[in-house]
């Protein structure tokens, strides 16, 4: 491709870039839906390098875009937190 100034040969930057931040999760299926089967718990499996509240954030979305009811959101917490002491803690809150 030329690098010229004509806007036919010049390569685009930002549909490179766009392509490479495109994921499965942004892709509507053909009945207009968004595939949310393909939705990821957010795991919290290391306190040291993790930060609590970008996880608690990530959870709560999760729940408000698969429509959680509340009966499964704690099960759904305590399955989510991998992280021993952190479950710990969140066991002695509930109980």
């Amino acid at each position: 491709m030329s690098t010229s100034s004509d806007s036919v040969n010049v390569p685009n930057q930002s549909v490179k870039t766009c392509k490479k931040n495109v994921n499965i999760l942004s892709v509507v299926v053909p009945n207009g839906r968004n595939d949310l089967n393909e939705l990821s718990l957010p795991k919290f499996s290391n306190s040291a390098k993790q930060v609590i509240t970008n996880f608690l954030m990530e959870l709560d979305e999760y729940v408000a875009l698969r429509k959680t009811s509340n009966e499964l959101k704690l099960p759904l917490c305590f399955r989510a937190i991998e992280d021993p002491f952190a479950k710990e803690w969140l066991q002695s809150m509930i109980l």
